[in-house]
């Protein structure tokens, strides 16, 4: 089949068919089981209190224990700890989408122009939502394929979450190599 690529938005959804699927004993009924016990937990899921909002910004965040808010304030050149006041593994940066830490997403840098990199924490800092994402350099890219190769290097910079387009499947070359899909917009 070629090449596999990483889309770990449904790898996140296969969990939790997984988490219903296996347990099953009785395969007499079992599509009919599984298919029960997802939408279940669908429609649990949807009752909660913060299910629909959409929001842009932190999904379920976090205040940092102190020892943490002075790791991410000292390696960003905060001068007071007490700045960094959530952070989490989810944000919204759009009314559709959602990202999580090691998504690779496309971020917005100017009117024109963006950059890929991979998600490594989102933080809310004085009230404002930023992703540090670590930028990749662009190897190559190809419009016939729709794919561009990268350099994967660690080079983390703050971004306003808005700022981010969205997350790209990917699969990796090699070492310090990874393919993407580049959506057709972007080109």
């Amino acid at each position: 089949h070629g090449s596999l690529f990483a889309c770990w938005v449904h790898e996140r959804k296969h969990k939790s068919i997984r988490r219903y699927a296996n347990p099953v004993q009785n395969t007499r009924g079992y599509d009919h089981t599984v298919l029960a016990e997802v939408t279940s937990h669908h429609i649990a899921a949807l009752r909660a209190p913060h299910a629909l909002r959409f929001q842009r910004g932190l999904v379920y965040p976090r205040k940092p224990p102190a020892r943490v808010q002075s790791v991410i304030a000292e390696a960003l050149g905060l001068d007071d700890p007490s700045l960094v006041e959530g952070t989490c593994i989810e944000s919204r940066h759009n009314d559709f989408e959602t990202c999580r830490k090691r998504d690779v997403v496309v971020v917005k840098v100017s009117s024109n122009g963006w950059v890929v990199g991979e998600v490594w924490m989102h933080l809310c800092i004085c009230s404002t939502h930023v992703s540090l994402v670590s930028t990749w350099t662009l190897k190559q890219m190809s419009s016939e394929t729709r794919s561009a190769e990268w350099i994967v290097r660690d080079h983390p910079e703050l971004f306003a979450t808005s700022d981010i387009i969205t997350s790209l499947i990917w699969t990796p070359l090699g070492h310090d190599a990874v393919r993407t899909l580049v959506p057709s917009d972007l080109f």
